[in-house]
């Protein structure tokens, strides 16, 4: 007896042993996980701020939110680019030769750091608008390096970004909440119903650049609207459907059947139980849905870079229309195509680096609001439902 309470006491020590650990590694995925989403958001926030604000009033670079995008034009001292070139091809040869490589190397590391601050302060820089009326420099004295888009401002990709997500909208609401409408309140439960909701399911982990290609296919080629608003706004909002409508069907089917039963026995019809007794208290959590869903796929580069957004476009989408509705058939700018553009096709450096972060800086903030408010409405549809569940 003494021996088999002595193994029972051992085991269930290391039972507690294990959960433990179980718990402490499940804490520590948790952490990590927050704490690099953390370090991403800090890094473009620090970095992006600098392109956006400024130490004179209004401390915000108007600029920035007004303007479209431009060439930033550098000049660069050669005599400097030589004297650097120098100083790294004798560092490299002090790694290969030298046996006293730390001393020697951390000097020459020195000059290079105050040669490229040196560099920095004396580089001239000019946008597209500025070199215009500038002066000729010297190509001898002079190195000459073009950057596309990384000067004045990201106006044209921001609002067309706004026109995007407003035009979804009204799309993704109202199919959505019909679609859950009809598959929670008055489909059978058969095997067509199943089959239409497996199939939501399925489409709803689809790769977004399937929808950017299958947009492209119908909107942009077989409907002949070319690369427009409207193209982009029924491509995001099929790719965004999926989601929203399983999103709807379950904030409907919180609210308890009880309610629907009560008002049909006094006499209401299926859609009027459905509108005064359902959708008051499951509205809030579906705008919600929409919103979280819109906030993500507006993020999504693949569809709007295949159905709507161009590289570059001076205008914004109000200006240069000759009809009303030319608004609808003509191509945007977009904020998350430009990002993509500004990060891949541009090198990262001290000339370009304001406006990578800046762009996504914007974008950020412009997506956590979309989220904030989802988070706002979704907390208002819980204190409706509360009495009622």
């Amino acid at each position: 007896m003494n021996l088999l309470k002595t193994r029972s006491q051992k085991n269930g020590q290391i039972t507690a042993h294990s959960r433990n650990l179980l718990k402490r590694f499940f804490q520590f995925n948790t952490y990590l996980f927050f704490t690099c989403i953390c370090l991403i958001f800090l890094t473009i926030s620090i970095n992006g701020s600098k392109a956006i604000f400024t130490s004179k009033f209004p401390y915000i670079n108007t600029a920035f939110f007004t303007e479209k995008p431009q060439t930033l034009y550098v000049y660069k001292p050669k005599w400097i680019i030589q004297k650097l070139s120098a100083l790294e091809a004798e560092s490299e040869l002090i790694k290969q030769e030298d046996s006293n490589y730390e001393t020697k190397h951390l000097t020459v590391k020195k000059e290079i750091q105050l040669l490229e601050k040196q560099l920095l302060n004396e580089t001239i820089k000019f946008t597209e608008y500025q070199i215009q009326n500038s002066q000729e420099f010297d190509p001898n004295i002079y190195l000459r390096e073009t950057y596309p888009f990384s000067a004045g401002g990201i106006a044209p990709a921001l609002f067309g970004s706004i026109f995007l997500i407003l035009g979804t909208f009204p799309i993704v609401f109202l199919m959505g909440l019909s679609s859950a409408i009809y598959l929670s309140e008055y489909s059978p439960n058969d095997k067509t119903t199943k089959i239409i909701k497996n199939s939501i399911n399925a489409l709803a982990g689809t790769p977004s650049i399937i929808f950017g290609v299958f947009g492209y296919g119908i909107f942009v080629l077989a409907f002949g609207w070319g690369f427009s608003l409207l193209a982009g706004w029924l491509t995001i909002a099929l790719m965004t459907l999926p989601t929203v409508i399983s999103d709807c069907e379950i904030a409907l089917k919180r609210i308890p059947e009880r309610e629907r039963m009560n008002a049909i026995a006094l006499g209401a019809s299926k859609w009027q139980s459905i509108r005064h007794n359902v959708l008051p208290y499951s509205i809030n959590e579906i705008f919600a849905s929409t919103l979280f869903n819109i906030a993500k796929t507006s993020g999504e580069a693949a569809p709007i870079m295949f159905t709507a957004a161009y590289a570059f476009r001076d205008k914004l989408p109000w200006q240069g229309l000759e009809n009303w509705h030319d608004f609808f058939f003509q191509g945007v700018m977009a904020l998350p195509y430009h990002i993509y553009i500004l990060s891949v096709k541009l090198p990262i450096n001290a000339y370009t680096r304001d406006m990578q972060y800046g762009a996504a800086f914007i974008f950020l903030l412009f997506v956590g609001s979309l989220s904030m408010l989802g988070i706002y409405l979704k907390q208002l549809s819980i204190n409706k439902q509360k009495p009622y569940l």
